[in-house]
C-alpha cells in the first residue's frame, strides 16, 4: 500500500491543478514562479524525510515492542481499531495543526506555509522542511501511544495529502454545494479563511478533514469579515517580493519577527 502513497498523490496534485485552472476561483500572479518556489519546499522536505528515515529505524515490528497501545485497553476489533485509529490520527493532528499556530517557536516553522501571498494547490506543499520533519515526529509519537496500524497511518495520510491539495486548491465550487460540503467537511472556501491576514480568521480553523474537531473546539469559523473574493491572503508583515524566494523561505523560522509578532 505504501508504495501508491505517491502515485496517488501525484493523480491527486494533477486532477487539482487541472481543475483549477479550468474553474478558478480568482487569477493568479506570477502562477509559474510560484510553482517553482512552493514546489521547491516540498522536494527539500522530502530529501531531508530521506535522510531521516536513513538514521531512524521505521519498521512496524521494531517499533510495536514500544508502543503502549491505547487502543488495546477498548478490546476492540481490528476493523473498529482500524477506523478509530484513522479518527484519532485526524484529531491528533487538528491540535498539530492548532499548537503551530499557537506555540510561538512552532509558528516560526509554520509561518513558512502562511507567508504564500496567493492560494492554489501548490501551496498545499509549501511547508518548512522542519515542520515536516515535526510532524513526522507526533505522528510517531501517536503510533507508539495509541498502537496505530501502519497500514492505517499509510491511507491516512493518503487522505491527508488528498483533502490538502483539494483545499487549498484555487478552485470554485456551486455555492449550493460548497454550503452544504462545509457543514461537515473542509471546503476550498472554509480553509480560505484560515489563510486571510486577518489574524483571528488566520487562528481558526484548524481541521484538514472533518469540521468536527474545529465546532468542538470553538475554533470554527464560517465566513470571513470579508468577501472571499477579495480577501488579503498571506502575513502583512512578507509583502516583499525579495520574502518570497526559495532561500528566505527556508531562513523563515531564524529570522528576528520579534517587533513585528508583537504588533
Amino acid at each position: 500500500m505504501g508504495q501508491y502513497r505517491l502515485q496517488i498523490f501525484l493523480v491527486a496534485l494533477v486532477v487539482f491543478m487541472f481543475w483549477q485552472l479550468r474553474k478558478p476561483f480568482t487569477g493568479l500572479v506570477a502562477f509559474p514562479k510560484r510553482l517553482l518556489i512552493n514546489f521547491s519546499m516540498i522536494g527539500c522536505s522530502w530529501g531531508l524525510i530521506y535522510v531521516v528515515t536513513l538514521l531512524v529505524p521505521l519498521q512496524g515490528a521494531y517499533w510495536n515492542q514500544y508502543s503502549l497501545n491505547l487502543l488495546d485497553v477498548f478490546a476492540l476489533n481490528d476493523p473498529i481499531k482500524w477506523i478509530a485509529s484513522l479518527v484519532v490520527l485526524d484529531f491528533v493532528i487538528y491540535w498539530q495543526h492548532r499548537l503551530l499556530h499557537e506555540v510561538p517557536f512552532l509558528w516560526r516553522l509554520h509561518k513558512a506555509h502562511h507567508t504564500d501571498p496567493q492560494l492554489d494547490t501548490s501551496s498545499a506543499v509549501r511547508f518548512h522542511p522542519f515542520e515536516i520533519i515535526f510532524s513526522m515526529l507526533i505522528k510517531t509519537g501517536a503510533v507508539l501511544v495509541f498502537g496505530i496500524p501502519i497500514s492505517a497511518l499509510i491511507v491516512f495520510e493518503i487522505i491527508l495529502n488528498a483533502v490538502a491539495l483539494f483545499h487549498h486548491s484555487n478552485i470554485e465550487i456551486p455555492s449550493n454545494l460548497e454550503n452544504q460540503l462545509r457543514n461537515f467537511m473542509v471546503t476550498p472556501d472554509l480553509h480560505r479563511v484560515h489563510h486571510s491576514t486577518v489574524v483571528d480568521e488566520t487562528n481558526s480553523n484548524y481541521c484538514f478533514t472533518t469540521v468536527l474537531w474545529d465546532k468542538l473546539f470553538g475554533t470554527h469559523k464560517a465566513r470571513s469579515k470579508n468577501k472571499l473574493h477579495e480577501m488579503k491572503i498571506g502575513l502583512d508583515e512578507y509583502e516583499d517580493i525579495q520574502q518570497q524566494s526559495f532561500l528566505y523561505l527556508l531562513k523563515t523560522p531564524f529570522h528576528d519577527f520579534s517587533k513585528a509578532e508583537k504588533s
